[in-house]
């Protein structure tokens, strides 16, 4: 029982950190008028995801992410019960910060116009140029938090292996998709900000695509390093 609170509660803080300070970042460089840049966003988002998998991955059973927990209980290596207990935790911690964040941008006119809180939404692409990259960046993070270095969480060095690879993921897939799809990976991600501004625009293609890549991922994974 203990063990099942501890892992719902790193799955809270992960997916809030996650969430806050990726889209955070976002409206940062809003509000300055862009000093941040792509690559200071790119930075702070693989930051951000390094910190949340080097933090609170040993506890979380779900990875801070729906489409990696519904990958976990599809493939019967998560229980339908403790998936839908991560699956909340996730999304309440997503939407609280993106309340929070509606709170600290309270004045400011993201709220209401792009970058709407960091909402991702697809610029130059339709719908399934956007969901296919989604699909892709989130294979290859799911292939860096399943990869070997990253099975056995026992071991320190494994869950620095694990932070690394995917905030270098995380940051690239920022730099190179950031001003097409801003770069989710993450269904969480996209609905907590999405939620606090009520701007739903393609919003299934932050499911779709991580959704499809994530299992895709978790499956090469299987396929190239199981022995």
């Amino acid at each position: 029982m203990a063990g099942n609170l501890r892992a719902l509660i790193a799955e809270f803080l992960g997916t809030f950190a996650w969430v806050f300070f990726a889209a955070g970042v976002v409206c940062s460089d809003a509000s300055l008028g862009g000093s941040i840049g792509p690559a200071g966003i790119a930075l702070g988002v693989g930051l951000t995801v390094a910190a949340v998998f080097g933090i609170f991955g040993k506890a979380a059973r779900g990875q801070f992410n729906p489409a990696f927990t519904l990958g976990l209980v599809a493939a019967r290596r998560l229980d339908i019960v403790q998936g839908a207990l991560c699956l909340v935790s996730q999304l309440f911690a997503a939407a609280l910060a993106g309340l929070f964040l509606a709170r600290a941008f309270a004045h400011a006119p993201i709220l209401a116009e792009a970058p709407f809180l960091g909402t991702p939404m697809p610029s130059g692409v339709g719908f399934r140029g956007a969901s296919l990259l989604e699909a892709v960046a989130t294979m290859m993070l799911a292939m860096a938090v399943y990869a070997p270095g990253a099975a056995d969480r026992s071991g320190r060095a494994s869950l620095i292996f694990t932070a690394i690879a995917a905030g270098a993921v995380a940051a690239s897939a920022a730099l190179v998709l950031g001003p097409l799809t801003g770069a989710a990976l993450n269904p969480a991600r996209a609905f907590g900000p999405a939620l606090a501004t009520g701007y739903w625009h393609q919003h299934y293609v932050y499911w779709a695509g991580p959704l499809a890549g994530g299992a895709a991922g978790m499956g090469l994974s299987r396929f190239l390093f199981d022995r």
